[in-house]
């Protein structure tokens, strides 16, 4: 998801990260991060072995139009619920840590779906302001979490605090 003026986007609330037929995720066997050692202790708190990908979001403020970029780390988390999890550790740079929760539906013939949903950024840089969500991009690079059929095509689904829903797509990149 990529916004390429300098208005300020509305707030995104949920974003729905639909993989194709054929998806597989295998989370069973690797080490798993623990949501409340993430949020207290930041990236460094989980295992090595539970990293799988990582990413960066943007975030856009009236005083920061162009918007502030920061890192993400993504783990294998432990299951909430009985729902298998993926964990996602916003580095500080935007004011203060976030840890997005996305929660896996879905298996092999389906497809798979992540559920992620999006509380309210706040940025500290200068005076305390919330902040949209305008640049979002993942990369899953544990093959034996993830694996998606060459060149597929996935979906995003951006819900918007507007109610508005946006959808986009693109083909997975091939390793």
């Amino acid at each position: 998801m990529r916004q390429t003026d300098t208005l300020i986007p509305p707030f995104v609330n949920q974003l729905d990260l639909r993989f194709p037929p054929g998806t597989q995720v295998r989370s069973g066997r690797l080490a798993r991060c623990d949501l409340a050692e993430l949020q207290a202790k930041g990236g460094k708190a989980c295992p090595a072995d539970a990293r799988v990908g990582s990413g960066s979001i943007t975030g856009r403020t009236v005083l920061h139009p162009r918007g502030i970029s920061s890192k993400v780390s993504i783990f294998n988390g432990e299951r909430i619920r009985s729902r298998r999890t993926v964990l996602m550790f916003v580095d500080p740079k935007l004011g203060s840590s976030l840890v997005l929760v996305g929660k896996l539906y879905g298996g092999r013939k389906g497809g798979v779906r992540i559920e992620l949903l999006v509380p309210s950024i706040k940025i500290l840089i200068g005076i305390p302001q919330e902040a949209a969500l305008s640049d979002f991009a993942l990369r899953f690079d544990r093959r034996d979490f993830l694996r998606a059929p060459c060149r597929a095509r996935y979906r995003v689904t951006s819900h918007f605090g507007t109610g508005a829903v946006l959808t986009s797509s693109d083909r997975a990149v091939c390793r």
